[in-house]
Parts: structure tokens; C-alpha cells; sequence
């Protein structure tokens, strides 16, 4: 029996689209988070600016601080969580269309939105 088979050729579909559309939302993602960082560093000091690699939570949090600071309306950012929302949204379609047990499902779904609202605090 072939994967086709035993997901279906629907679902596979699904999956693939869903997997399309993860990468879409996660490159304009990383593309409104590379414009955010340009913008603050536009705006501190040579010693105080972030570098473009090395991410890890509290630089992440350091910086979001330092955007909400510098640009109290937040637009980019917003649509930056939007986007990671959507990227997450897609990936838990393509787990739900693999036929992953139900729990799995919405522990994927719960975690990947409740790791991007906790990073944004």
C-alpha cells in the first residue's frame, strides 16, 4: 500500500499547499523582521545595535522592548506575529492532513501560536 493510498490523494494535496503556504508566510516573516531591525538600528547608537545573527530570547526580547520603544504604534510587529501566526496556522495543516492523532494536532497548534505570544511579550 502507497502513502496515497493510505492518506489519500486529497489530503496529500492539502499537505502540499499547506506546506506552500508555511514557507510563503514564514519568508514574508523573515522579511518584515529584517525591516524592524533596519528601522531600530536606523535609530541607536553604533555600540547599541543589533546584529543580524545569533537570535536567542533574551536578544529577542531586548529588542522587541527596543521597537515598542522607539515605535510605540507597532505596526511592524504586529504584522510580523500575524504572519508567524499564519505560518503556524498552515503548519498545523499540514499535521492535520497527514492524519496525526487529534492530540498532537492541537498540542502543535497550541505551543507554536503560545511560542509566538510569549516571545512578543
Amino acid at each position: 500500500m502507497t502513502i496515497f493510498a493510505e492518506i489519500g490523494a486529497i489530503r496529500i494535496g492539502i499537505a502540499v499547499l499547506s506546506f506552500v503556504a508555511m514557507v510563503s508566510f514564514g519568508i514574508a516573516s523573515f522579511s518584515v523582521w529584517w525591516a524592524m531591525v533596519e528601522k531600530v538600528n536606523a535609530r541607536l547608537p553604533d555600540d547599541q545595535r543589533f546584529a543580524f545573527s545569533w537570535w536567542y530570547f533574551p536578544k529577542t526580547q531586548r529588542f522587541y522592548s527596543e521597537y515598542r520603544r522607539l515605535f510605540p504604534s507597532g505596526d511592524l510587529l504586529r504584522r510580523c506575529q500575524r504572519l508567524q501566526v499564519m505560518m503556524m496556522a498552515a503548519a498545523t495543516g499540514i499535521v492535520w492532513a497527514l492524519r496525526f492523532p487529534t492530540s498532537a494536532i492541537v498540542w502543535f497548534a497550541v505551543v507554536g501560536c503560545a511560542s509566538v505570544w510569549v516571545a512578543s511579550r
